[in-house]
Formats: structure tokens, C-alpha cells, sequence
């Protein structure tokens, strides 16, 4: 019986794939069409959080530049205005009165990662969010992500061993 189903499952797939030509085209068109939107309303967003900063409202612009780079990463290039440095403080800030502000500490945990490549800094953010976190699908992905970032920290340290040891070298020619 499993393998009348696996097999009907698999000629089911092969169908599915011979019947829609282009099929993975469109798959990729669509992908394409949702990047460039979300590279659009993180632009969107940059300009609101700059003109929220120059106007004032701080909290507004924090808020508005913190969706805009998870939206893009690439929003990180522009001059962020010291955007980047008062969303970190703020966010410290804010632990100090909630310790346990599970949004706060994976906010934290992004911007070591992200905007600091602060890998040991964001990994102790993501481990207290997993221990505060009672759902287990959150926990799965929580504990993924603190896994590739350990993987990132090793790859960092051995690059910087490298570069360390090469200007050594340099210096002893």
C-alpha cells in the first residue's frame, strides 16, 4: 500500500511539473516581484524613519528603520544617521526595565547579528528568547538560527586568525 501511494504521490509531482510548463519561471517571477516590493517599502520606510529622526520622533523612526532592514538588508548600506546605534541603545534600554521582553531581546538579537556581525552577543539574545519561549515551532527556529550563527562566529574567527596570521607574517619578511 506505501508503495502504490508513494508511487502515485511521485507520478502526481511529475505531473504537476509536465502539465504547467514554465511553471518554476513563474515560481521565480513571483519571488523576484515580492523581493523588489520589499526593497521598495524598506525604502519607503528608510526615508519615513530619517524624516521621523530629523522631525523628532525618535521612537517613530526607530520603529520604521527597525522594519525597514528586516524587510532589506541591503537598507544597511545607506547612511543610517546614527539609526543603527540609538535602535541598539533603545533596545538595551528597554531590556533593563523588561528583562524578559522576548520581542525586544530578538530585535537585540538581529541588530547584534545583522548590523554588528556580533555573533557571541546576538547568540546569548537568541538563547534567553529559546528559553522564554513556550512554542515549540519558535523554539525549533530559534534554536536553527542560534546554530547558523554559532557556524558564522566560527567562520569569522577563523578568517580573523588567518588575517592575523598572514600580516604576522608580513611583518616577519
Amino acid at each position: 500500500m506505501r508503495k502504490l501511494s508513494a508511487g502515485l504521490l511521485i507520478s502526481a509531482m511529475c505531473g504537476l511539473f509536465t502539465c504547467q510548463p514554465g511553471f518554476l519561471q513563474v515560481a521565480r517571477a513571483q519571488e523576484a516581484t515580492v523581493e523588489a516590493s520589499n526593497k521598495e517599502s524598506a525604502e519607503i520606510l528608510f526615508a519615513e524613519a530619517l524624516e521621523l529622526k530629523k522631525g523628532g520622533n525618535m521612537a517613530g523612526a526607530l520603529d520604521s528603520f527597525a522594519r525597514a532592514i528586516r524587510l532589506d538588508r541591503t537598507i544597511l548600506a545607506n547612511d543610517d544617521q546614527g539609526l543603527i546605534d540609538a535602535l541598539k541603545k533603545d533596545c538595551e534600554e528597554k531590556l533593563k526595565t523588561s528583562p524578559d521582553d522576548v520581542k525586544m531581546l530578538e530585535l537585540l538579537g538581529f541588530v547584534h547579528a545583522v548590523c554588528y556581525s556580533d555573533y557571541p552577543a546576538a547568540i546569548a539574545c537568541y538563547q534567553k528568547v529559546y528559553e522564554l519561549v513556550t512554542d515549540q515551532s519558535i523554539k525549533d527556529r530559534t534554536e536553527a538560527l542560534i546554530e547558523r550563527l554559532k557556524l558564522s562566529a566560527e567562520v569569522q574567527q577563523s578568517y580573523q586568525q588567518e588575517v592575523t596570521a598572514s600580516l604576522r607574517d608580513e611583518r616577519l619578511k
